[in-house]
């Protein structure tokens, strides 16, 4: 080849590097654009993954973010195509989208971009995929990727890694002028990034706020009914019909009040929400001919009672078995359950002045696992306004006991006053008949004894 070839051919590699740069610069500029006014997290990574892949030409492009609680790398976004997705899912028997790395795993490519904050590359696939694969997998993986180069480039933001972009090339090699626009790509990436984080981290709290608001309002309405009437069948039934109306977006379906039976060891059903699927479970807890009132559970045979009433802690259970076991078998409970479109129970102790009067048991549409602090705290509260008007009508009830016997009394102290005036009329009667007859007799000694003395 003479020397004007080789020129030539030198002008035409620069010629088409300047090409293929000037493309990348101006893809680098329409994906900035595309990603400036999007403050949604999904959307934003969405639209990276796919200027990646399809206007830069980064095979396998993912984003990895950097949990700050657990400190591992969890997958945020990755733009592979579903036969990929199948092979990762059977070497790393996960789904791709669930793939996440320790921050303690030094040998990774990925962490290691985290931890030293530079970019770093690689012509083996095995130091992206480890610990989860080993080398003759990686190969496999690499081969079906049919690509040569990985990089690693960690997206920075006030000198601090906030996650990390993954990418292949079927090239072996990329030139520094590529990994000055992939660099500047990073730093758009990462504010992006931050900014959806930002918003995202805003609306969370404006949606807890909006929960909060929404569940004190529900307490309130809870508060005024519990004092609304001193009849405590009346009162109870209305708190449980109204507690799935007003926290029903908590997965609470309703619940059931069970009541100590002085001088025993039984709680008895008291009242049951009654909403539209509840009343079919009441029907299954009643079938054969029983009634609410037969429903007796012994606290002695049931160790969510026993933790629940005696040691006054709340418990979480998933049979009706488990509290009512002479009367609901498993199968029927597993029914109710079904039916009732029921995952899990919560009991709560029912006291007040120091006092277990029963206990509350709701019906929750989530799992046992599922049940976070959020609800705990929200139907405690719910179970003490239950325990105030429950004390509110026990109290009442001794005042109406204590009235009757108060009334009682007088109306005794009536008929014994009545009585002594009887009496005394009585005694006034015998005192004027007796001194009317001994004052005759006396008149006429009296007149005899004037003649004597005369």
């Amino acid at each position: 080849m003479t020397v004007s070839n080789l020129l030539n051919k030198n002008t035409s590699n620069k010629q088409l590097e300047a090409e293929t740069l000037r493309k990348q610069l101006q893809a680098v500029l329409e994906v900035s654009e595309s990603i400036a006014g999007v403050i949604d997290i999904d959307h934003v990574l969405s639209l990276i993954i796919n200027q990646l892949g399809q206007t830069l030409g980064y095979k396998f492009p993912a984003i990895f973010l950097l949990d700050a609680k657990s400190e591992n790398l969890l997958t945020a976004k990755i733009g592979v195509k579903e036969s990929f997705e199948k092979l990762v899912k059977r070497f790393f028997r996960r789904d791709v989208h669930e793939i996440g790395f320790s921050m303690s795993e030094k040998d990774n490519i990925l962490v290691r971009s985290v931890r030293e904050g530079i970019l770093l590359k690689t012509t083996d696939v095995y130091d992206f995929t480890r610990p989860f694969t080993n080398r003759l997998q990686a190969k496999i993986i690499q081969r079906a990727l049919d690509t040569e180069l990985m990089i690693s480039v960690p997206l920075m933001l006030q000198n601090k890694a906030v996650c990390v972009l993954g990418a292949s090339f079927k090239k072996s090699e990329i030139t520094n002028d590529e990994i000055s626009v992939l660099q500047t790509f990073a730093n758009q990436i990462s504010i992006a990034i931050y900014n959806a984080q930002l918003f995202s981290r805003v609306r969370q709290q404006v949606t807890e706020l909006t929960e909060q608001a929404k569940n004190l309002s529900a307490m309130h309405e809870l508060s005024s009914l519990a004092g609304s009437s001193l009849n405590k069948i009346k009162v109870l039934q209305g708190l449980l019909d109204q507690i799935p109306l007003k926290l029903g977006h908590l997965g609470i379906l309703g619940g059931t009040v069970l009541m100590h039976r002085p001088n025993t060891r039984d709680l008895q059903p008291l009242v049951f929400t009654r909403t539209a699927d509840l009343p079919k479970v009441i029907d299954m807890l009643t079938h054969g001919g029983k009634t609410i009132t037969n429903l007796l559970s012994s606290i002695d045979d049931s160790d969510v009672l026993k933790t629940v009433f005696d040691q006054q802690k709340p418990a979480v259970f998933t049979s009706l078995h488990d509290v009512f076991p002479r009367t609901v078998s498993e199968r029927i409970s597993k029914v109710i359950s079904k039916l009732g479109k029921i995952g899990s129970f919560t009991a709560f102790p029912i006291i007040a002045g120091q006092k277990v009067y029963g206990i509350v048991i709701y019906y929750l549409t989530i799992r046992q696992d599922k049940i976070d602090m959020r609800q705990s705290s929200i139907l405690q509260v719910a179970t003490n306004h239950i325990a105030a008007a429950v004390e509110n009508s026990s109290l009442f009830e001794q005042i109406g006991l204590q009235y009757k016997t108060v009334e009682h009394q007088r109306k005794e102290l009536s008929i014994a006053n009545k009585r002594l005036q009887a009496l005394d009329q009585t005694k006034s009667e015998f005192i004027s008949i007796a001194s009317h007859q001994l004052r005759t007799p006396l008149t006429v000694i009296k007149g005899y004894l004037s003649l004597v003395l005369e």
